[in-house]
Formats: structure tokens, sequence, C-alpha cells
């Protein structure tokens, strides 16, 4: 058994898994679940959509880093990112200074089917399969460059917080009893 001594910040794509994930993984940790958008919507009192049409890209951009500032301070935890906080170097530099960077891969085009349709993510509501694949594309480097870990994503919830939590007790502190 291993001691987390501080969180553990999941990041990938959109519909990648992150909240289900991290959600059973916080659990199985015994750690509190925090997911960056949920904060977001929170603390403006609004959706996303509604930050994007009111604000503009610009304005999300800017309460998503405010939101990376505020859980750089927690302790042991379980964070979702959303799709393209870890896009942006001021975030991701404070996030992996703070926490356990693991990277969820999904199949691509698993994810083109689950957000095709979401009108809660406006940067891909009514994109074509072409058109995410390069936002994909034009992400996935930035999502690697601060992974510890990569996990893939394409079986069951169970399978990957299993290979999520073997990875933490390879790579984190031993419980050293008293």
């Amino acid at each position: 058994m291993f001691i987390l001594r501080k969180p553990v910040i999941l990041c990938g794509f959109m519909a990648c898994g992150k909240t289900a994930v991290g959600t059973a993984l916080a659990a199985s940790l015994k750690v509190p679940f925090l997911d960056t958008d949920e904060m977001i919507v929170r603390e403006a009192g609004k959706s996303i959509a509604e930050i994007f049409k009111e604000e503009g890209e610009a304005g999300f951009r800017s309460r998503e880093h405010r939101v990376a500032l505020s859980v750089s301070s927690l302790g042991p935890s379980v964070i979702s990112t959303g799709g393209g906080l870890m896009t942006f170097e001021r975030n991701a530099s404070v996030l992996s200074e703070c926490g356990t960077v693991i990277l969820l891969e999904r199949d691509f085009h698993t994810s083109f089917l689950l957000l095709r349709n979401d009108s809660r993510r406006p940067i891909a509501c009514g994109k074509t399969e072409a058109e995410l694949r390069s936002l994909y594309e034009s992400r996935v480097n930035a999502y690697q460059k601060y992974a510890a870990a990569v996990i893939k994503n394409n079986g069951s919830i169970k399978s990957c917080v299993d290979s999520i939590l073997a990875f933490l007790e390879k790579n984190q502190v031993p419980d050293v009893p008293d």
C-alpha cells in the first residue's frame, strides 16, 4: 500500500473519460474528487456554453486559469481537467509541479461519437470528425509533455482505475509503518 501525498491530475481530450474515471479513482483512494469544468460552472453560475457565448473563449480560459491556481494548493485528491486546460503552459506547469499528471487516452473515433452532438461542449459541437481530429492532434503533444503516465481508457472504468493505481503504487512513496 502507498500514501497518496499529492493530487492526481487527469488530463486528456474531451470525452476520454476523465470525470468517470476520476470519480471512481477518488473513491478507491478515499480522497476528494474535483472537476475543473464543474468548478468553473459553479463559480460563474452559468454553463460553459453560456460562458463561451457571453465571455468568449478568452473569458473561459481566464476562469480556467484561476481554477488551476486554486487546485494547485490542494493535498491528496483527484482532479479532472477540462480538455483544453493542460494545453496552456501557464496551467500545465502549475499543475505538473503540484501533482502527478496522468494522461487518459481513448480511441479517437469513440470520443468523436460521444462528442458529435454534445451541446455542452462549445469547442466540439457541430464539428466534423476531421475538424475534431485536427483539434485532438493539436493538443496531444501538450498532454504528453506533462504526463507522468499515459493510461489507455478503451475498456471498463475499473480496468482504467486499476491501471492508474498500479502506476501510482509503483511510483509513489511507500507507506512506512510507525
